[in-house]
């Protein structure tokens, strides 16, 4: 069975996100989708919790028909990006992928694409003119959202 990863923070889902994940999936037979800063308190960077994207997510996905995939908390270290790999790889040894297809967008930030070279890499590129931290702006300054 051909495994793909797809790993982002969701900080909203975006349709950006849905397209990508679309490529994704129509490539493999099972497509998981690790949602990172799953152990985060909310924040101006971090509004949502795990549970909240992952609901987002999962109903934007339904709406795209897209169906092939697992949703999978991954956690932030701070100061361990090698805790961070870590965990990525057991992730992977416990459902078994065998060696993944590691899919994403090579943008300023996402240097963990390449940090997995024994694995490999798909790039996606984007076909949107949208991130979520310009959408995390917009609804905090139009909103006024007081985080607690």
């Amino acid at each position: 069975m051909k495994s793909g990863i797809f790993i982002g923070r969701f900080q909203p889902v975006h349709q950006g996100h849905i397209h990508a994940i679309g490529i994704a999936a129509s490539q493999v037979d099972k497509l998981y989708i690790f949602i990172g800063s799953a152990n985060q308190c909310r924040s101006i960077k971090n509004p949502w919790t795990f549970q909240e994207r992952k609901s987002m997510l999962r109903t934007k996905l339904r709406n795209a028909n897209l169906h092939n995939y697992e949703i999978v908390p991954l956690n932030d270290y701070r100061y361990s990006n090698t805790q961070w790999m870590s965990d990525v790889r057991a992730t992977a040894e416990f459902f078994e992928m065998g060696i993944p297809t590691l899919f994403g967008h090579m943008k300023d930030g996402n240097d963990y694409l390449t940090w997995f070279p024994d694995w490999k890499f798909k790039s996606i590129e984007s076909q949107y003119n949208i991130n979520a931290t310009q959408i995390r702006d917009k609804m905090f300054e139009d909103n006024c959202i007081d985080m607690p």
